[in-house]
């Protein structure tokens, strides 16, 4: 499944883009408490952005390099858009799961319907 899915992290601009393949067209970008998150004019997950992303995780730079799963829930509702991200790290030959969870209100006058999206994503060496 590694080919509808792309991640890239820049130390220098401790930034980490997760990508993820799709055909509908980009609508907008929502502001998650400065996690930036890309969807379509279907309201699909299209990218994920977090800067400042080993303060986010609160792990050394270096750490984020060596992502080897990850798993994503992204789910908007009437009241809410939630994001829960779980990256596995590999670090001293052990994995180490990071986890983000976002949830804000929903102000961006998206469809008045339930949207989800799920994945698993396992990166070989």
């Amino acid at each position: 499944m590694r080919d509808r899915f792309s991640f890239s992290y820049d130390p220098f601009l401790d930034l980490l883009y997760l990508r993820f393949f799709s055909t509908s067209i980009y609508e907008q970008t929502l502001d998650l408490s400065g996690v930036l998150i890309d969807i379509s004019k279907n309201q699909d997950l299209r990218g994920i952005e977090i800067l400042d992303a080993s303060k986010v995780f609160d792990v050394e730079k270096s750490d984020l390099k060596e992502i080897k799963s990850l798993n994503v829930l992204f789910k908007i509702t009437e009241e809410n858009i939630d994001l829960n991200l779980t990256l596995n790290v590999s670090k001293n030959d052990k994995i180490c799961p990071l986890s983000l969870k976002l949830s804000e209100i929903n102000d961006y006058d998206l469809f008045k319907k339930t949207v989800e999206f799920s994945a698993s994503y396992r990166f070989s060496e």
